[in-house]
């Protein structure tokens, strides 16, 4: 099995280079195109917080989140648990860095939350409501 991995390579000898992270643009009914940077980031955190985790067979396991129990639940538990549930969503994606400035605004049964996602792109604001 010799032979099977390089030997004497130099750290300074390897090219470390950014893979681009292009994304298709998702229209209404249609792909229209590619993007990247901050548009594809800011597409792929609406999908991710779109998206009920264990719901369908084209995402794995670790993909989307997980908000049908914080529904109606007490206010202090929302404020508890949707800051974790946001942040493990969005461990898949080496891309975002944090979510943080959690701002929770209870209306009747309804709960509307404003986020900073930090990414390697720049800062995204967004709002889920639950």
């Amino acid at each position: 099995m010799d032979g099977l991995l390089p030997v004497d390579v130099d750290i300074a000898d390897v090219d470390f280079s950014e893979e681009p992270s292009n994304t298709f643009i998702a229209g209404e009914d249609q792909i229209t195109g590619v993007n990247d940077g901050l548009e594809a980031i800011t597409q792929t955190v609406h999908i991710i917080l779109t998206t009920r985790r264990y719901n369908y067979q084209i995402y794995s396991g670790n993909f989307g989140v997980t908000f049908d129990d914080l529904i109606g639940a007490d206010k202090d538990y929302v404020r508890a648990a949707f800051p974790e549930r946001v942040k493990d969503a969005f461990s898949v994606d080496d891309r975002i860095i944090n979510a943080q400035n959690f701002v929770f605004d209870f209306q009747g049964d309804r709960a509307f939350i404003t986020f900073d996602v930090v990414t390697v792109y720049g800062t995204i604001n967004t709002e889920v409501q639950l």
